[in-house]
């Protein structure tokens, strides 16, 4: 159903859906929505056949509101269609969830539609559910005489966001009219107490509260009787209508109005504080005195409560009907409030009247003092003084508002009903900023909403009003009228109010007041001055607790930061000596001290290239909103990277002050502020360099020092602010670790250098012992060829020949050991290159061919691969296999064999086993039983050993590290027997 749209089709149909959606969210008409929909529709699409319905839940059937047809003819768009188990339309309803029909003509659970869709020739179509909240509100029906029911995805699109904004509306009306529908007797209460604190005299009073009573609970007639305890009757004092004579003259004759005697049990009810209600045939009093009061008063049904003054009966508050009534709840709260209301001024004059205002102000003070000094919670406290003051004042909302210059103090931890804490905005380093005064506390009645902005710095001329006020209290009894601080008049009036109170709470030093108590009502009201030096003193209240909150939490943040502090020293120096895992101890400690999301170390590769990229050691992401790319790289240009390394401490950055090019890697959609710093680098000081100078001729022996040694950087979102207390404690804990973490650096680096110089030692004090063997070997032979036995006299010719060749022998041997004074004068040079193992074991062999003769030891050699060549250095795997058999050999008993055998097991497994038997037999080939020794490598390189005296060990150790740069291993195995396996692995392949 959908075709190819151009791009300007395409957007004019975005603005149309826009208007179409505006109307649906601002039209409160049914008919307007429906009529809305439908228009855009026809508009925008080319459906032959449109219908919308409504869904009716009581009665399980969908009523048609109109649509079009391909006849013209919508009367059958109007009719009703109950839904039945299994039909399709019930099915929309059920699963709310649209449904897709090729042929409407052919579809048999189509019902009426079907009919329908064979008379106007539709063939694919789409039922639409008007679903909101999980119900369903009616459906569309859209249908085409394409076969088949498919749409584009920019149709599903318009489709999903026009009917669902249709559906909203129509949950939206009927939210309203089941508000409206609802009596909130709250409401009228207060306005009716607004009107009585207006009125002069009790007899207005008194008409205010019929008036409103009237129109609360709309019934026939709403009055007000009086007792007259001398004649013992009520009499009519006030109503909206003209009652019967005899009921409003108290003066005519003692049987005039309603008599005791007529009704003693109703009176007795009134003075028990009872609320009488009677009507549909329910009554709390007997049938003969319900009768008698109801004729007396010409009425079916009847609502009356008591109105008492220091718990005497002095009249009652009535509503009648001529019709029976069930009255409501709502009504039966309200009439008992508004009777409460009649009785607070009944009967009372004016000095007693504000002797009673007195004391109330009094205990209201007082209670606010206990409420502050009890409660160590600032929230509890302001709870309790606000909810005094509101009651006390008549008035719906009370506000705290903070400057924030006040740093890092907070006032409420948490939302409850009717009242909002919000946090802090983020600090502006505009001093003219739109909103620098916060909301950190206000409460309003559970049926107003909150206040969500903050408030406009005030003038310096409108802060001379405090000034100038005798309470420092500023009063506006209508902004309509009073033109005083308009530049609140914006925020505040979005809540609509029209009357406040300002009070400062807190004064700075340079006249500047930073925190407010604001008092704000929804109707013009005059502020007396009672009402005035009330909130003065609550206010001065509010201070000292604000200054002692204050105190007592920057108390707390600095025994949190200072704790943190202590802990993450103790961390830092209990850390492991493995340098990732120090790197993510330190991350997650820095990530839940501060309670960010995000919180990673960015590492450099190398040390001195400063083109290399850096990557993550270590990241803690406890929000996937924060979530960062595995690959992450920053290369070291990067603007963001450059300040923190120009900066000696934290730099923080916050929305558009974060680099563009720093957004590339740092692509978090959550990421609105940030800290970084970068690790110190201490490879100046004289105790790390060890005195070497820069012009040094031997650079191998420097420690490096790198120059991008990493950066700490912690992410949240954009009004995140960090406190002042931690960022020290941050600096600190950064700066320790880069301290130990070089010294791990350098230990590490010292610790290799140590390792290879034993490397170095051992391969050298072995080359110049099998120099040393060679030279005297061929030595002793000239000699014995200078020197013959007696009786023998020798070809001269043959001495010659004899001696020229052991002198070639000995230069060869010395050009062997060349490369070794040359390459090899301070580190090790690997000489990779193909050696047939056989001739390199018989040259081992025959250097240790005394040491086993001496001791009366066998070898056997064999193997089905005893010519394979190996890729080797020739020298160091000669070194290795003579140490390794110089230890067999010495540590083997005397007399015992020596097996030697290579095999070739597989591409990664070609294995080499020397090894000692005693028993003569054919014991397992390659085991070795030293006496009193247990020798086994781990991948820790550590060896696990029982021995009396082991010299040997750092050259086990040495020889291991060698084979492993061939690209092979050497290892130890415990056998059975107390014997054991020395297993050399050589790689048959050139090493990569």
């Amino acid at each position: 159903m959908g075709h190819q749209q151009s791009p300007a089709d395409y957007e004019n149909q975005i603005v149309a859906l826009g208007r179409v959606l505006q109307t649906l969210r601002e039209e409160e008409n049914v008919d307007v929505l429906i009529e809305t929909t439908l228009n855009y529709l026809v508009s925008e699409f080319e459906y032959r056949l449109i219908w919308i319905s409504l869904y009716d839940k009581l009665d399980h059937r969908l009523f048609g509101k109109g649509g079009i047809t391909p006849t013209g003819d919508t009367k059958f768009l109007k009719n009703k269609f109950t839904l039945t188990p299994g039909d399709l339309l019930e099915q929309v309803v059920i699963q709310q969830r649209p449904v897709s029909v090729p042929n409407l003509s052919e579809e048999v659970r189509a019902g009426e539609w079907r009919r329908a869709a064979q008379e106007f020739g539709v063939q694919g179509a789409l039922f639409f559910p008007l679903r909101c909240k999980d119900r369903c509100y009616g459906v569309v029906l859209l249908g085409s005489h394409v076969w088949g029911g498919s749409q584009s995805a920019g149709e599903k699109a318009q489709m999903s966001l026009l009917f669902g904004g249709l559906a909203t509306a129509l949950y939206q009306i009927e939210l309203d009219w089941q508000h409206s529908s609802t009596k909130r007797p709250d409401q009228p209460l207060f306005q009716v107490i607004d009107q009585m604190a207006r009125f002069p005299t009790m007899q207005q009073r008194l008409e205010a509260v019929v008036a409103m009573t009237q129109q609360f609970v709309a019934p026939t007639r709403t009055s007000i009787y009086w007792y007259s305890p001398e004649r013992r009757y009520f009499w009519h004092r006030v109503g909206n209508r003209h009652t019967s004579k005899g009921l409003t003259n108290p003066l005519t004759s003692a049987a005039a109005g309603i008599t005791l005697q007529e009704v003693s049990e109703f009176y007795q009810a009134l003075n028990e504080n009872r609320l009488i209600a009677i009507g549909a045939g329910r009554s709390p009093l007997k049938a003969e005195v319900t009768g008698q009061l109801l004729s007396r008063l010409r009425a079916r049904s009847l609502l009356a409560a008591p109105i008492l003054v220091q718990q005497e009966l002095v009249g009652f508050l009535a509503v009648e009907g001529n019709e029976a009534r069930i009255w409501e709840e709502a009504e039966k709260n309200y009439i008992r409030a508004a009777a409460q209301l009649i009785a607070l001024g009944a009967g009372s004059e004016e000095i007693e009247t504000t002797l009673v205002s007195t004391q109330q102000d009094a205990q209201l003070v007082a209670e606010c003092a206990r409420a502050i000094a009890d409660n160590t919670d600032a929230d509890k406290a302001l709870d309790q003084c606000a909810q005094l003051l509101l009651n006390r004042l008549g008035v719906e909302r009370f506000l705290i508002v903070q400057g924030l210059e006040t740093g890092d103090w907070r006032l409420g931890a948490g939302n409850q009903e009717g009242k909002e804490s919000f946090p802090q905005a983020a600090p502006s380093s505009n001093p003219q900023s739109s909103s620098p005064y916060t909301i950190v506390y206000q409460r309003q009645p559970l049926n107003r909403r909150p206040l969500t902005t903050g408030l406009i710095r005030l003038t310096d001329a409108q802060q001379q009003l405090f000034e100038q006020s005798e309470s420092s209290v500023v009063a506006i009894e209508d902004w309509e009228q009073d033109q005083r601080l308009l530049s609140w008049k914006e925020s505040l009036g979005v809540v609509g109010v029209r009357s406040l109170l300002i009070c400062p709470i807190v004064q700075d030093a340079d006249t500047s007041f930073s925190c407010f108590l604001v008092i704000c009502h929804s109707t013009p009201r005059t502020w007396s001055q009672t009402e005035r030096s009330l909130v003065g003193i609550v206010s001065q209240q509010l201070s000292v607790a604000v200054r002692t909150f204050n105190l007592r939490t920057l108390t707390k943040l600095s025994e949190s930061a200072q704790l943190h502090l202590h802990n993450g020293l103790q961390m830092l120096l209990s850390a492991s000596s493995d340098q990732a895992q120090s790197d993510r101890a330190l991350v997650q400690f820095l990530s839940e001290m501060l309670e960010c999301p995000l919180a990673m170390l960015l590492d450099w590769e190398g040390t001195t290239e400063r083109h290399k990229t850096g990557k993550v050691a270590a990241a803690v992401m406890a929000n996937p909103r924060f979530a960062l790319s595995p690959g992450l790289s920053v290369p070291p240009t990067d603007l963001l990277i450059q300040e923190a390394l120009a900066t000696d401490g934290l730099v923080e950055k916050r929305g558009t002050q974060i680099p563009t090019s720093s957004r590339q890697w740092l692509s978090s959609p959550g990421i609105g502020c940030l800290l970084i710093m970068a690790l110190p680098d201490f490879a100046k000081q004289p105790n790390l360099d060890f005195g070497l100078s820069e012009d040094d001729s031997n650079p191998k022996s420097k420690i490096q020092n790198p120059k991008l040694a990493g950066f700490i950087i912690l992410a949240d979102d954009r009004g995140r602010e960090w406190s002042k207390h931690f960022l020290p404690v941050l600096e600190t804990l950064v700066r320790q670790f880069a301290r130990i973490r070089r010294y791990n650096l350098l230990s590490a680096t010292l610790h290799q250098e140590v390792r290879n110089l034993e490397q170095l030692n051992w391969y050298k004090h072995r080359c110049l012992e099998s120099l040393h063997q060679a030279t005297t070997d061929r030595i002793n032979r000239l000699n014995e060829l200078e020197s013959p036995a007696k009786g023998n006299q020798p070809d001269k010719s043959l001495v010659r020949m004899h001696s020229t060749q052991l002198l070639r022998e000995l230069e060869n041997i010395l050009t062997e050991f060349t490369p070794l004074l040359q390459e090899e004068q301070w580190q090790l040079r690997q000489h990779l290159t193909r050696v047939t193992l056989t001739s390199v074991l018989k040259r081992s062999l025959l250097l240790l061919a005394p040491l086993y003769h001496e001791r009366q030891l066998q070898v056997r050699s064999g193997g089905a691969s005893s010519n394979q060549d190996v890729y080797a250095d020739p020298l160091k795997l000669e070194c290795v296999l003579c140490e390794i058999l110089s230890v067999a050999g010495r540590l083997a008993p005397v007399g015992s064999r020596i097996n030697i055998k290579t095999e070739v097991k597989s591409a990664n497994e070609q294995s080499l086993f020397p090894s000692s038997d005693t028993s003569g037999h054919a014991a397992r080939p390659g085991s070795l039983t030293p006496p009193l020794l247990e020798l086994l490598i781990t991948n820790s390189e550590t060896f696990n050993f029982k021995v009396l005296a082991a010299p040997k060990l750092p050259a086990l150790k040495i020889c291991q590290r060698f084979v492993r740069s061939f690209g092979g291993n050497l290892q130890f195995y415990q056998m059975e027997g107390n014997r054991y396996l020395t297993r050399l692995l050589l790689p048959t392949t050139i090493k990569s």
